[in-house]
């Protein structure tokens, strides 16, 4: 009787794992493109690899507790639930970490470019400094500093959220607000706490290692997590119509890397992340347990990112992005 009842409660609990597994999977697969299943597609393939540990582990140790002259083979529930967890395991190691990064070769030729959304806290002039390094530019959102950024030694020049550190001559730059009514994420609804979104477009001479000028497009999207980010995503494609196709596509998306919703502002365009290495990937937000990667990097497809990492700042709610790219 309580083998009977030991083996019952494991195949229900595996089975109920199996179907929350399959449930995320089609989540994921279908994402944003359906405003139900928005939520869903964006819970981290972190935590469900953790709950079906967890489900395995409570699934075995019922039936290894059932005398082994009455053991039968193992469920057809938990079998696939072992499935699914060595499913959920290689994801998150090749695409959510992207282990097979490793064997590449840093770059070393090109420009070096950063991107940090700070969004909070103060930094000390002489940590921005180490932090923006030989990138150019460099790219921060919502930047303060305790001392001004007049105490940085390299230029600077602000357009919407964007503070742009660079040597090279800004040839031009428009920003525009997208319109929202939001509120950021976290914040009590006020005037202070308005979250438009931004589109910036950012022109930029030749410097000494590329004597080619270069095109940005700046993102700084809403953090609502109640808009609909396939709209959200739309609007910043109609500020972008009729501009020369950018060089970068680089800001704080608010949307993780994957989206369907992505492909109405990048289109065809790789992340930066897919190739560059040899670095284990990890996410952008928050900054101290980063599960989600929101800050992303498109280049043109005539550039190629030889190298890619994420930067703990050690202030902000961000990581930041510093990645190697050269022409191709």
């Amino acid at each position: 009787m309580l083998a009977t009842l030991a083996r019952g409660i494991s195949a229900l609990i595996a089975w109920a794992a199996v179907l929350v597994v399959l449930a995320w999977v089609v989540a994921r697969a279908v994402g944003d493109r359906v405003e139900l299943l928005q939520h869903p597609s964006w819970v981290p393939a972190h935590f469900m690899l953790v709950g079906a540990l967890f489900a395995v582990f409570s699934a075995t140790m019922l039936i290894a507790g059932v005398r082994r002259k009455e053991r039968r083979r193992p469920p057809i529930g938990l079998v696939l639930l072992w499935l699914c967890v060595l499913g959920l395991g290689g994801y998150v190691a090749l695409v959510e970490h992207r282990v097979q990064g490793l064997l590449g070769e840093p770059g070393e030729g090109g420009i070096e470019l950063l991107f940090w959304n700070q969004a909070g806290g103060n930094i000390e002039p002489e940590a921005v400094e180490r932090l923006i390094g030989r990138s150019d530019p460099a790219i921060i959102t919502d930047f303060r500093t305790r001392g001004g950024p007049g105490r940085i030694p390299r230029r600077s020049v602000r357009a919407g959220t964007f503070t742009i550190f660079t040597d090279r001559e800004v040839i031009e730059s428009r920003a525009q607000t997208l319109g929202f009514r939001a509120t950021r994420f976290g914040a009590e609804p006020s005037p202070a706490a308005i979250d438009p979104g931004w589109f910036v477009r950012v022109a930029l001479g030749p410097s000494p290692e590329d004597p080619e000028p270069i095109e940005l497009w700046l993102i700084d999207l809403p953090s609502d997590i109640r808009l609909h980010r396939m709209e959200v995503l739309e609007r910043a494609a109609e500020a972008a119509a009729g501009l020369p196709e950018p060089d970068f596509i680089i800001g704080d998306f608010n949307t993780p890397r994957g989206a369907p919703s992505l492909r109405r502002l990048v289109g065809g365009r790789v992340e930066a992340s897919a190739s560059g290495g040899p670095y284990l990937l990890r996410g952008t937000w928050p900054r101290r347990t980063p599960l989600w990667h929101l800050d992303m990097l498109y280049p043109s497809d005539g550039w190629r990112a030889t190298d890619y990492r994420i930067v703990d700042p050690g202030t902000g709610t961000h990581m930041a992005i510093r990645a190697r790219l050269e022409r191709r």
